[in-house]
């Protein structure tokens, strides 16, 4: 199962946005949502525009069209998805480090059309400690904490999920609310351009056990939606995209995944 999580849940916030219908912006009706990951089938999810002044909208008519995804050598048509209102894909596609893909398809009277091309996988990826103990008494600020460290000449953006792999749940602070339980299984941290970074049990390590750790490389699209979206879900302006006649993103990622676990010492 891909690992894109995070990344969808943010994605999510824009197509319910609601934005002022003027000339300018009516005609970008859809939302894109489109997170290519190496190794992976290509996944796209489209969706409409709630217009500011309106409360519901329908997206049925979407599964018609057709949606194509290129890269320098082909062309592919995403098939919809009958259980997935929105949802387009082609199984029998990989998507390829390195490559340059473009998504195009008509809608109305336009051309709606992305790119996007897929980073390289992260390089010399380290954690440190793989099995991180917690003493019964920590003081503040003396919290123990895991090692990210990751090669980045170029100072690409990177960014690590953090995702809990037990059933029950075991948390390392007691008077943390059972029913929030729920929303820290899957957890991130903000993008970064440097090359390591330091996870702990304030914000990314709650519970006792096992955990796999996502270290995914990011491009810039996805970085400056990504800053932008808190601002344009709470405006009537109109969020940041790199989608031509449309709104969201339309990304790729490469990614690394290490186990690592977290223990009562």
């Amino acid at each position: 199962m891909k690992n894109t999580i995070f990344i969808v849940l943010l994605l999510l916030s824009v197509g319910c946005s609601k934005l002022d219908s003027t000339a300018d912006t009516v005609r970008k009706e859809i939302v894109v949502e489109g997170i290519l990951e190496a190794g992976s089938n290509p996944q796209i999810t489209l969706s409409k525009v709630l217009v500011f002044g309106t409360d519901e909208v329908s997206n049925g008519d979407l599964d018609s069209l057709s949606v194509f995804i290129e890269n320098r050598e082909e062309v592919f048509l995403l098939v919809p998805d009958s259980s997935l209102p929105g949802s387009f894909s082609n199984n029998n596609v990989y998507v390829e480090e390195g490559q340059e893909y473009i998504l195009r398809f008509n809608y109305q009277s336009y051309q709606i059309v992305a790119r996007t091309t897929v980073p390289t996988i992260p390089v010399n990826v380290e954690v440190t400690p793989l099995a991180l103990g917690i003493p019964e008494s920590v003081t503040p600020g003396s919290q123990p904490k895991t090692l990210v460290t990751w090669d980045n000449p170029n100072n690409d953006y990177h960014v690590i999920i953090i995702e809990y792999l037990e059933t029950d749940y075991n948390p390392i602070n007691e008077s943390l609310n059972e029913e929030e339980f729920p929303k820290y299984r899957v957890v991130s941290t903000d993008p970064t351009n440097a090359n390591s970074y330091n996870l702990d049990t304030r914000r990314h390590f709650l519970f006792f056990g096992k955990y796999k750790l996502s270290v995914m490389k990011l491009n810039e699209e996805y970085v400056n939606f990504y800053e932008n979206i808190g601002q344009s879900s709470l405006s009537l302006s109109e969020p940041i995209s790199n989608i031509e006649n449309g709104l969201g993103v339309f990304t790729a990622i490469n990614q690394i995944e290490i186990n690592v676990s977290v223990y009562q010492q």
